[in-house]
């Protein structure tokens, strides 16, 4: 059958559904903002009958989302020279501050790097500095 990570890259995100989520997360009273199981269970009551096309179920969704952040957080974006004014760490929340980010973080594809789901760097950059280009922010 398919690997958890080929469901998860199947599941079709977009820049706004992980802002969705990340506003959703940053709401959570600080202790239940650090532990995940928290978190995911406050992510499946959002998710849950949105029934959006296009949409499997809320477990997929979430867990798609949840790769996705961890992925976006494994990249340490803020030690690439250019890109630390992308994420703003503030306190424990991370506010994302370009949609840009974002779009790219929900479509890029999910890959395994030492056994752990990640982005290929490179390939990341390179997504998001073609955006930038095309809303001339770079």
């Amino acid at each position: 059958g398919m690997s958890v990570l080929d469901r998860a890259n199947k599941v079709a995100l977009s820049g706004d559904d992980m802002v969705e989520a990340l506003g959703v997360v940053n709401d959570l009273p600080p202790e239940d903002r650090r532990s995940m199981q928290a978190r995911t269970v406050r992510l499946l009551q959002h998710f849950e009958g949105t029934g959006r096309p296009g949409f499997y179920n809320a477990g997929e969704v979430v867990m798609a989302i949840e790769f996705r952040f961890w992925a976006l957080a494994k990249l340490h974006l803020t030690e690439h020279r250019g890109l630390a004014g992308w994420i703003l760490p503030t306190g424990d929340r991370f506010d994302y501050v370009k949609d840009e980010l974002l779009s790219v973080a929900a479509t890029e594809p999910l890959v395994e790097i030492d056994g752990r789901v990640a982005f290929d760097a490179e390939s990341f950059i390179d997504h998001l500095l073609a955006i930038s280009e095309e809303h001339g922010r770079a």
